[in-house]
């Protein structure tokens, strides 16, 4: 059975990386050559090409960062907390945003692919976001007025580096993710800081 399992793992790390090259007019067979395959052994394990681009292109990186928009802002410094919502988030980012591209060129509706992927509703992101950010205004940590546009402009900073990354033709970003979240959040914290 591990051999089976591995097998499952080589084939959908292709079919993500295809996908994710050539988006959703890639073929069965552009995978399947891609792992030493036939296209019909393949529509065989999957069923579809529909049923295979899904399964490959199902999120793998973490949501953790959203407990912890939940439950805080905790005691730590603000700037440690900003930088490591930040780092997750874009992180997640990357994941998620060329996946929902690909999707929805090739047909799904957002409510589809967040029901089949069991993801945040972007309100439901953006609501917890604003959420933190109104705490850290009310315990005087941060200066923040409107929390919603506040949250609105943190979640697109993070959001438009994954989404400019996928349409760039080397797929390459432009900062490590680490990096950009700390820069995002110094930049941030020259609006947000109290003075």
């Amino acid at each position: 059975m591990p051999h089976v399992r591995r097998d499952r793992e080589v084939i959908l790390s292709a079919a993500r990386r295809v996908f994710r090259t050539k988006g959703c007019h890639a073929t069965v067979d552009e995978v399947a050559s891609e792992v030493g395959i036939s296209g019909p052994a393949l529509f065989k394990r999957f069923g579809t090409k529909q049923a295979l681009m899904l399964e490959a292109l199902r999120p793998t990186a973490p949501t953790d960062w959203l407990a912890a928009v939940r439950q805080g802002p905790d005691g730590r410094p603000i700037r440690e907390q900003l930088v490591e919502i930040s780092t997750e988030l874009a992180s997640w980012m990357d994941d998620i945003v060329p996946a929902m591209a690909i999707l929805r060129a090739a047909g799904h509706s957002p409510e589809f692919i967040h029901a089949e992927y069991g993801l945040p509703k972007p309100t439901i992101m953006l609501r917890d976001l604003a959420g933190w950010l109104a705490r850290a205004a009310e315990g005087d940590r941060l200066r923040v007025e409107e929390p919603v546009v506040a949250a609105m402009t943190w979640l697109g900073s993070l959001q438009v580096r994954a989404f400019m990354t996928h349409l760039a033709p080397d797929r390459e970003p432009m900062l490590p993710t680490d990096r950009y979240a700390q820069k995002v959040c110094d930049q941030l914290l020259r609006g947000w800081a109290l003075p």
